[in-house]
């Protein structure tokens, strides 16, 4: 039974050589399905918690503050976590020029990788031309190779901070680890950040907005969360990791936030 997805167009392919949403079934896949298990286990991810507590904080003070502005401040504050995590790199402004750079770097990956968006989806054929007359081609690298600048002074940045001893626990320094031992390149390595930073940072940024949209429609719903809040955590103090499994109510809501909220178009690739 044929059970890969279909092969990407020559623009997909050279723009995210690296990326597991994009890759057919085959040995390259099977390793990197393997290589993200192993970066973003449970065990992992519990040591990440750190990042989350600290943004939060930081997020809600900006909510406080700023009301008016938490489409931007919820925008932060999933960069910020999502960087931090992989590269140990707090982002303190969404309009910092790294960030700026990034956010129109996925907007117009985004709009190019939507399937029926490129010309070659419907003419195959002319995948096939000298890539100097496949201008689809050359826009592609221009934009991978603007990607990649990024990444790798965060990757140097990383890995100096490995060699003096005083580099932070993130995914970004283990798979410095497995580079070594798998003989992975940088160029390959940042693909791999890449895809995580992708992956967790504008997902997490729509189902926050999602949530804001949604609580101002229902303030039946916010009433009784609150009111469980209430009820376990009190007035005292914030919410903690601990709470979670005595919060019921707001589980559930989360879970059906997920459920109807779609959280970006990468699905569609």
């Amino acid at each position: 039974m044929y059970s890969s997805r279909p092969e990407p167009n020559r623009f997909r392919s050279s723009i995210w050589p690296w990326r597991l949403p994009i890759i057919s079934a085959g040995e390259k896949f099977r390793y990197l399905r393997k290589l993200y298990q192993s970066l973003l286990s449970p065990q992992r991810a519990v040591k990440m918690k750190k990042f989350q507590d600290l943004e939060s904080l930081v997020l809600l003070a900006d909510l406080v503050d700023q009301p008016q502005g938490f489409f931007e401040d919820v925008d932060r504050y999933s960069l910020s976590v999502i960087f931090s995590a992989v590269y140990g790199i707090r982002l303190s402004k969404l309009d910092h020029p790294i960030t700026a750079e990034l956010s129109e770097l996925w907007l117009l990956m985004l709009q190019h990788l939507q399937p029926g968006s490129l010309l070659i989806d419907y003419v195959t054929i002319l995948q096939r031309l000298p890539i100097y007359l496949q201008p689809g081609y050359q826009y592609a690298m221009k934009l991978r190779s603007r990607e990649m600048r990024l990444h790798f002074a965060f990757l140097r940045t990383l890995r100096d901070a490995v060699r003096q001893g005083h580099a932070p626990d993130c995914f970004g320094k283990h798979l410095l680890e497995v580079q070594q031992k798998d003989n992975i390149d940088d160029s390959a390595a940042c693909d791999i950040l890449a895809m995580i930073i992708a992956g967790g940072g504008h997902t997490t940024s729509s189902i926050l907005q999602s949530f804001f949209k949604l609580m101002a429609l229902h303030p039946d719903t916010v009433r009784k969360a609150h009111s469980e809040l209430d009820q376990v955590v009190g007035s005292d103090r914030l919410p903690s990791w601990g709470d979670q499994n005595k919060l019921p109510y707001i589980q559930s809501l989360i879970k059906e936030l997920h459920r109807c909220c779609g959280i970006g178009g990468l699905g569609t690739l």
